[in-house]
């Protein structure tokens, strides 16, 4: 690998962000991809159960069955804040794509809107029966959803803390969700259903029912096909002519 040399003055120091950003300014540094660890990130006291990265890639906010969350910084590898306030096993997090806040969801049977840069809770969001297990955020980062245990999908606004709707699932079978890129379809996932619902009304949109239980789903770039997998080993790309994709309110994720 070809050597780099900064030329730096004496005694002058820049700080961890101020490195990393010198070294991506200049073409001629490469970063060699060994496959060696570069980090362990410790603290947790319990298993760690998601984890996820902010837009810029400085910092990971991981999840853990310890009841907390914990932010890292990704340059440093120094833990930035403990976030506490859920009552069990926090299961699954997310972040909005403007870096801002992290939303997790617990056993507890809430979910909690975090500050990024303060590390304190915004809201605490209140109305699952059972374990909340999944959350995502639009892409305009106006509202999340949450998958729960007890059966059902809710809709949050982000900007107040509130319920915007509640969509039905199917008991104890919620498994995954994914937003159109315009931020006004949520496609669901739950048992042997696949549903689309319209984020702006709260009404079901389209169904299609499979003949086993749906684990995964993504949305296609393309705008148009949703590809999910089921338990027996299927992968179904569906073209869903009818959902009308506003080009004007796709936002992509903020790298500033």
């Amino acid at each position: 690998m070809e050597a780099l040399t900064l030329n730096i003055p004496p005694n002058f120091n820049l700080t961890d962000e101020q490195f990393y950003q010198l070294c991506l300014a200049n073409e001629a540094f490469k970063m060699e991809i060994t496959g060696k660890e570069i980090f362990t990130l410790t603290g947790h006291l319990n298993s760690v159960s998601a984890v996820t990265v902010t837009s810029d890639s400085y910092k990971a906010i991981s999840a853990s069955w310890d009841n907390t969350l914990k932010v890292w910084d990704l340059i440093t590898g120094r833990e930035i804040f403990t976030l506490t306030g859920h009552h069990h096993s926090v299961e699954a997090v997310t972040i909005t794509s403007d870096r801002s806040k992290a939303i997790s969801a617990s056993w507890d049977n809430t979910l909690k809107v975090w500050d990024l840069i303060t590390g304190k809770e915004i809201f605490t969001l209140t109305g699952h029966l059972n374990s909340v297990n999944k959350v995502v955020v639009t892409p305009d980062n106006s509202k999340a959803i949450s998958a729960s245990w007890d059966g059902t999908y809710k809709v949050w606004d982000l900007l107040t803390g509130k319920l915007l709707f509640t969509l039905a699932g199917n008991l104890n079978s919620v498994n995954a969700i994914a937003i159109t890129p315009d931020s006004q379809y949520a496609i669901c996932v739950s048992g042997d259903a696949l549903k689309v619902w319209d984020l702006v009304t709260g009404k079901e949109k389209i169904i299609f029912l499979g003949d086993s239980i749906f684990q995964c789903v993504t949305f296609c770039p393309n705008n148009q096909t949703i590809v999910t997998g089921d338990a027996s080993g299927i992968v179904h790309f569906l073209r869903i002519e009818e959902l009308t994709i506003d080009k004007n309110k796709i936002h992509e994720k903020s790298n500033k």
